[in-house]
């Protein structure tokens, strides 16, 4: 009989481990993705919409890797329950030519306006309204995406295994072990697969 812990055994039990590291940490980003886009959603349906006029834009330019470029800074003004509020914002598209440009001051002309949400508990407090924001996804994505992953590697590991278990302890052996790599019992040969491990 094959003693516990030989080093025919260090093999298949670290992989084990792996396998219950892989299914907890699984479990974990799962549920930690989907309160986070709980959260997410409900912190974006609390926000109230409201139109902001533009009155005042100008050019900002910067470098990014040695090429100049350009985006518009705006000062906006919303009213919420007749209280004015002034605010600076920055668009969010980038201009790489002065044509580019010049096409975001047009349209970020003083008068227009621009759709935008605020958290009513604090007024003050706003985001431009482009459409659902994905950055707050993000997150919960990577999350649930490494969840989702590791399930696949259990499930994976799992069927690799093969049919082959212990009767002794019932874990699971892969074909290529004649023995038991937790408990050192031989595992019975079936249909002339099992080799000597």
């Amino acid at each position: 009989m094959r003693k516990k812990g030989s080093s025919k055994a260090v093999a298949p039990l670290f992989r084990r481990k792996r396998v219950y590291a892989a299914l907890a940490v699984g479990l974990i980003c799962l549920l930690s993705g989907a309160v986070a886009i709980g959260l997410a959603i409900r912190s974006r349906q609390r926000l109230q919409s409201a139109d902001a006029q533009i009155l005042f834009s100008e050019p900002v330019t910067f470098k990014r890797g040695g090429q100049t470029l350009y985006r518009t800074q705006v000062e906006l003004l919303y009213l919420v329950h007749g209280e004015r509020h002034m605010v600076t914002a920055s668009m969010p598209e980038v201009a790489g030519s002065r044509e580019e440009l010049d096409d975001q001051l047009r349209r970020y002309r003083p008068g227009a306006t621009l759709p935008i949400v605020y958290d009513p508990a604090e007024t003050r407090r706003f985001e431009l309204d482009f459409g659902s924001p994905a950055h707050i996804y993000r997150t919960p994505a990577v999350l649930l995406g490494i969840g989702l992953l590791s399930l696949v590697y259990v499930i994976v590991a799992a069927m690799s295994d093969g049919r082959y278990h212990c009767a002794a302890c019932g874990t699971g052996v892969p074909e290529q072990f004649a023995y038991c790599f937790l408990c050192g019992e031989r595992i019975p040969r079936r249909k002339g697969k099992m080799s000597a491990a």
